[in-house]
């Protein structure tokens, strides 16, 4: 680096400030910028100042410590309102986002008294929907010798006092139930009422667990609820048959695959599409390995599809407007809370195209 690199104008007004700096911090601030300076243009400090003699300054009114200091004041002044200006932004950008979870609460709020005013409707009473069903009060039975303590009594929602279960066969919360409950217990609970036979059941029943959770829910300003404790061991029970049964038929590995993409909509309060590209290509690859052996089982048979009795999946080729109508309504049937999206993707057709088959399928219910 040469002295023809020395940017004087910048040294002067740096030197300015060494020299009449308000503090004596701030000179000294100043004075290690200065050799930095010089030193980057391969000057001593000294060298340098030598050449503030030589060159007039740009301001024809020379620079005074006066001016070092206003110029100072100026650039602080002026760090100051960029910084409130970027206080101001991210203000109003978060008073948008306040006011977009503001208006999806609001939706949310709306969605949930027209959902409670179906339920009155049906049960007549908050208190007739909130009773223990005759499942429950099964269950119950079934575990009542394994009840170990009730929880004090408690006003609900609609103001009945209830007492719920606080522990059962030793458990005493409601995390990975299963894991801890004595056999007896479990089998007690899995034998309350019939359990499901086939994974199609499992999931029926699972479901409607899951969707009395979320209404009662809605009956509740935090938007919770909690089924008592040999309840949670049903449900419990109903999961880890799903995760873990060998299947038996194509079927059973669909319900699986999809019990997947479930479960993990089910921790959010509206409904989200389960991104999984692993995931998607599972679905899809058992779909063509299915296509595939019904093609090898109707090829054996002379033409006979003896395939046919495992219900649903999507072709491989060219598919028949038959088809395509067949695996859109088993997905629709089985699966309605998914999105069009959704079963589009797994079925293979377009989003419109399930949206259509879903709104023929409500003109023909009504």
């Amino acid at each position: 680096m040469s002295a023809s690199n020395f940017d004087i104008e910048k040294f002067r007004k740096v030197h300015a400030l060494m020299k009449d700096g308000a503090t004596e911090g701030e000179r000294a601030a100043a004075k290690n910028r200065c050799e930095a300076i010089a030193a980057k243009a391969g000057l001593t400090l000294k060298q340098a100042v030598s050449k503030l003699g030589r060159a007039k300054p740009k301001n024809e009114g020379g620079w005074s410590g006066h001016s070092a200091r206003e110029w100072a004041d100026r650039y602080e002044r002026e760090q100051r309102e960029k910084e409130a200006s970027e206080r101001r932004r991210q203000e109003e950008l978060h008073r948008q986002a306040r006011e977009r979870e503001e208006e999806r609460e609001r939706e949310r709020q709306a969605k949930f008294a027209a959902r409670r005013a179906e339920i009155m409707a049906e049960f007549g009473s908050v208190k007739a929907f909130l009773d223990r069903n005759p499942r429950e009060e099964a269950i119950l039975k079934a575990a009542d010798q394994f009840i170990t303590e009730w929880s004090e009594p408690y006003e609900d929602a609609c103001g009945t006092w209830r007492r719920s279960v606080a522990e059962f066969a030793g458990v005493s919360d409601h995390f990975s139930i299963l894991q801890k409950v004595d056999p007896a217990a479990i089998e007690a609970i899995k034998t309350a009422y019939l359990f499901p036979i086939t994974m199609r059941d499992m999931f029926e029943e699972l479901r409607s667990w899951d969707k009395l959770e979320r209404e009662r829910a809605h009956f509740y300003c935090h938007n919770e609820y909690y089924f008592d404790l040999p309840v949670e061991l049903r449900i419990d029970l109903l999961r880890e048959e799903i995760r873990t049964r060998p299947v038996t038929c194509w079927e059973d590995m669909e319900i699986r695959l999809h019990y997947k993409s479930y479960a993990w909509q089910q921790q959010w309060i509206e409904p989200q599409d389960f991104d999984d590209p692993e995931w998607a290509r599972m679905c899809a690859d058992v779909q063509i390995l299915r296509q595939m052996y019904k093609e090898a089982c109707t090829h054996q048979n002379g033409g006979e599809d003896t395939a046919s009795a495992t219900p649903g999946g999507a072709q491989v080729g060219r598919r028949r407007n038959a088809d395509i109508r067949k695996s859109v309504l088993s997905m629709l049937d089985a699966h309605p809370e998914l999105s069009d999206r959704e079963i589009g993707r797994r079925v293979g057709v377009s989003p419109q195209t399930v949206s259509n088959w879903r709104a023929r399928m409500k003109r023909e219910a009504a």
